[in-house]
């Protein structure tokens, strides 16, 4: 049997607790809050690897989770520097 995690998010039907699965993440049984997945570096893991639709266990509704990217910004690239090579 595989390791997974597990995402949990409110069910927007009843408000009860829904479990999702992924393997996107370090895979080690931890939990997480889809609310804060933005606030911990391996978010945008665990939800490249979430299951298609969970069911709300408390009132049977398919939900899934719609999820985008966010981008923190947009900067400048710079290269390397380079060693001054000795003569």
């Amino acid at each position: 049997m595989g390791c997974f995690d597990r995402v949990w998010a409110r069910c927007p039907r009843c408000g009860g607790q829904v479990e999702f699965q992924t393997k996107g993440g370090p895979c080690e049984s931890r939990d997480y809050d889809v609310y804060g997945l933005t606030r911990v570096k391996e978010g945008v893991d665990v939800l490249s690897g979430i299951s298609q639709f969970a069911v709300c266990e408390k009132c049977d509704a398919k939900v899934e989770i719609v999820s985008h990217v966010h981008i923190d910004c947009v900067r400048m690239y710079e290269e390397p520097k380079k060693e001054k090579e000795d003569q």
